[in-house]
């Protein structure tokens, strides 16, 4: 996945399938930061509605559970790059 400098993605969900999540069975994504820079921001929300907000460096694999509201900014000079990867756990 591609976001461009200067890029936003707005508040949103990707997935609606029930067989998504962390738990045995589930179909997780992943994500691999290929290309990143600290001026990336992911924001999710939690249960109770506040905001957590996290960047990631290069190389960084992490999950983002997208099917709960999450957003990103790219306030960098680059262009971001993720591998995403649905995997079975």
């Amino acid at each position: 996945m591609k976001l461009k400098s200067g890029g936003e993605l707005s508040r949103h969900a990707d997935i609606t399938n029930k067989d998504a999540g962390i738990s045995s069975g589930k179909i997780a994504r992943l994500h691999l930061s290929v290309i990143n820079h600290q001026d990336v921001r992911y924001f999710s929300w939690g249960i109770r509605g506040e905001v957590i907000e996290k960047s990631f460096d290069e190389k960084d694999v992490f999950y983002l559970d997208q099917r709960k509201p999450h957003r990103v900014v790219n306030k960098s000079f680059i262009d971001r790059i993720n591998l995403v990867m649905d995997v079975i756990l």
